[in-house]
């Protein structure tokens, strides 16, 4: 596998040169780039271990969140994510890194039944990355947080909005979607709306 051959060649080389040049001022951030190989790889023990021996830095709070999602420890999780946001936004860094941090606090934020806080996050992620971001299950998240939230009108609408990348949502996800919306138009009087989505489930 060639991604496993890349990950382990990086903690090789991390570990390398913090056994042959133990003052590099290198070693900060060739560990950092050994975090996101341990966690990649499944080594979440290793990179919690390693995690703690590190500086703060934006990548540092990513996979320590990561590490806690993995743990279902969402309420600290969701800490790291925000932070790392705050830093690589301070920077002006909207790398796919600062997206996928705020995509974690969401999905902290249902996780944990906070869908007024994932709202805002959620509607500021479509803005920049559209509804298909993630295989659509940003479409998925912010449908949950708005249902929840009894905003059916606005799941109705969310669903009809991004009609032409259905055929891009995961179906895991897209079948949660037309569930909440069939709910959503019998909630709100539409039954023929509701029935055709019910029997498009059923199918």
């Amino acid at each position: 596998n060639l991604e496993k051959g890349f990950y382990s060649l990086v903690i090789a080389n991390a570990n390398k040169l913090e056994k042959e040049y133990p003052n590099s001022k290198f070693i900060e951030q060739a560990n950092r780039c050994k975090l996101e190989a341990l966690y990649f790889l499944g080594r979440n023990q290793d990179a919690l271990v390693l995690v703690d021996k590190l500086k703060k830095h934006p990548d540092v709070d990513y996979f320590r969140g990561r590490i806690l999602f993995d743990k279902k420890e969402f309420l600290q999780a969701v800490k790291f994510f925000y932070s790392c946001g705050e830093s690589l936004s301070k920077n002006s860094d909207f790398s796919e890194r600062y997206f996928s941090s705020l995509y974690y606090s969401a999905k902290c934020y249902n996780l944990i039944g906070e869908y007024k806080k994932s709202l805002p996050i959620l509607l500021s992620l479509v803005e920049k990355q559209g509804y298909s971001y993630n295989q659509g299950e940003l479409t998925f998240l912010l449908s949950q947080a708005l249902y929840e939230e009894n905003n059916f009108l606005k799941v109705c609408s969310l669903y009809e909005k991004t009609y032409s990348i259905h055929h891009f949502i995961n179906e895991k996800y897209f079948r949660k979607i037309l569930l909440m919306t069939a709910s959503s138009y019998d909630t709100i009087g539409n039954s023929e709306k509701a029935q055709n989505l019910y029997t498009k489930i059923s199918q």
